[in-house]
């Protein structure tokens, strides 16, 4: 992805149940220190964490925002602090994500 992307999710049904980003930070996008990801959902920030080269593979489980079991959609942001533009290249890159929904708490 590149800065920013919006995933939209249903709900999660069950108020035992967390938000489940994983993915992985290409090694050149930490070389200038951490990067910071952000998630929010419906616009409030529930999560932020600092990636490193230590975690370029990442598995973020995070308590959802009370109120959203019976919502029908949910939009997911997640950003990035910064991005990295290969060579020559018209891409931004960020972050790759392999996952991102509602896993049991």
């Amino acid at each position: 992805m590149a800065q920013k992307s919006i995933v939209l999710l249903s709900g999660p049904g069950d108020s035992d149940r967390v938000l489940r980003v994983a993915g992985h930070v290409p090694a050149i996008c930490v070389k200038d220190g951490p990067l910071m990801v952000t998630i929010s959902i419906d616009g409030a920030q529930i999560g932020r964490e600092s990636i490193t080269e230590q975690n370029l593979s990442f598995d973020l489980r995070l308590p959802a925002p009370p109120g959203l079991n019976q919502r029908t959609a949910v939009a997911v942001e997640i950003a990035v602090s910064r991005t990295y533009r290969e060579p020559g290249g018209m891409r931004e890159l960020g972050l790759s994500f392999g996952q991102v929904g509602w896993a049991p708490n």
